[in-house]
C-alpha cells in the first residue's frame, strides 16, 4: 500500500515539473506570469474564416492593355454590321418573279420557225374540172410561194399568187457552173456561189409570165423540207421523185441554186424527202425546181429574221 503511494506521489511531481514554464532571460514573471507565446493562434477554431495563403512571389504587374495595340477600327464587335447576322425577313429583300410571263419573250420574227405549207387538198384554178387532191407538179416545172411567217400552218387549197404557183419551165438542175457555161449571159455568178438570173434567161421569162408575186414577209430561210409521196389517192400512177434544186428572190432580184439536190427514198413507206440547208437572209419568195414529175404532201421552210 505505501508503496501505491509513492508511486502516485512521483508521478504526480513529474508532471509538474514538465508543466513549469520557462521564461526568456530578462523577462519579468511577477508582472506577467502567462504571456501568450509568439506564432500561437489562440483565437477559437469554432467558425472562424481560415486566412487564405498569400503568395509572396512577386506579381507581374504590367497591365494586358500596355501590351496589345488597337486596330485603327476600335469598334466593338456588336457595332460591326459587317458581322452581324441579316434578320431582315424575306419581305424585305428583292423579290424574284420567276413567272414564265415575265421571262423574255421570244421574238418569232428573230427565232428559227419552221412554216408548213400543207399541198394535200388543192385544187387548181386551170383545170376547167378541178378536183381537190394531193399537188402534182410536172417535171422541169417549179413550185413557187411567197414566204408568209405570219403563219406557221397554212393550207393549199388552191394555186395563186399569194398561196403557191406551179409554173412550167425548161430549166433543170444542171449545176451551177453547167449553167453559165451553156448561157454565159443569162446569169452571173454571186459570192455564195448562186446565180443571179438576168433578164432574158428562160428561169426569169417563166416566172415573170407567172404576174406579180406578192411579197407577204421577208425572213432568213434557214432549211427546207418536202415529202414526195409515190402515189396519191385515186391515182395509180406511180412517181419516185429524182433530183431537184431551188431559187429566191432577194431585193427584187431572183437568184437559183441549180445544184442538184437528192431525194431521201423510202420504199417500205413509198415516199421520197428532201432535206437541205439555204442560209440566206432578205428572201421574201422562194421556188423548188423539180427534175421529174412528183406529188408534194407538204414543204415547210425555216425562217428566222429578216
Amino acid at each position: 500500500m505505501y508503496q501505491r503511494l509513492a508511486l502516485t506521489l512521483g508521478l504526480i511531481l513529474s508532471i509538474a515539473a514538465c508543466t513549469e514554464l520557462i521564461y526568456p532571460p530578462g523577462y519579468d514573471a511577477s508582472v506577467n506570469p502567462n504571456p501568450e507565446l509568439p506564432g500561437v493562434d489562440t483565437t477559437s477554431d469554432a467558425g472562424a474564416d481560415v486566412a487564405p495563403s498569400v503568395d509572396t512571389q512577386p506579381q507581374d504587374t504590367t497591365s494586358i492593355q500596355d501590351t496589345w495595340t488597337a486596330p485603327e477600327d476600335t469598334a466593338p464587335p456588336s457595332e460591326d454590321t459587317s458581322l452581324a447576322a441579316d434578320t431582315s425577313s424575306p419581305s424585305d429583300a428583292t423579290p424574284v418573279d420567276a413567272t414564265p410571263v415575265d421571262a423574255v419573250q421570244v421574238d418569232t420574227q428573230q427565232a428559227a420557225v419552221w412554216h408548213w405549207l400543207s399541198t394535200t387538198n388543192v385544187v387548181n384554178p386551170a383545170n376547167p374540172n378541178p378536183n381537190p387532191g394531193t399537188l402534182i407538179v410536172s417535171h422541169n416545172a417549179l413550185a413557187l410561194f411567197p414566204l408568209d411567217t405570219e403563219k406557221t400552218i397554212k393550207q393549199i387549197d388552191k394555186l395563186g399568187p399569194k398561196k403557191l404557183l406551179v409554173i412550167q419551165t425548161l430549166g433543170v438542175c444542171m449545176g451551177n457552173e453547167n449553167a453559165l457555161n451553156a448561157d454565159p449571159n443569162g446569169s452571173e455568178a454571186t459570192p455564195n456561189g448562186h446565180l443571179k438570173l438576168l433578164p432574158g434567161n428562160q428561169f426569169h421569162t417563166n416566172i415573170k409570165a407567172a404576174g406579180e408575186i406578192p411579197s407577204l414577209s421577208t425572213a432568213t430561210v434557214q432549211a427546207v423540207e418536202l415529202e414526195m409521196p409515190y402515189y396519191v389517192p385515186g391515182d395509180e400512177n406511180k412517181r419516185v421523185p429524182s433530183t431537184f434544186c431551188y431559187g429566191y428572190r432577194k431585193g427584187g432580184e431572183w437568184f437559183v441554186n441549180l445544184d442538184p439536190i437528192e431525194p431521201t427514198l423510202d420504199d417500205e413507206g413509198q415516199k421520197g424527202s428532201g432535206n437541205f440547208q439555204v442560209g440566206v437572209s432578205g428572201v421574201d419568195a422562194f421556188f423548188i425546181l423539180f427534175d421529174s414529175q412528183v406529188a408534194v404532201n407538204w414543204i415547210k421552210y425555216q425562217a428566222s429574221g429578216k
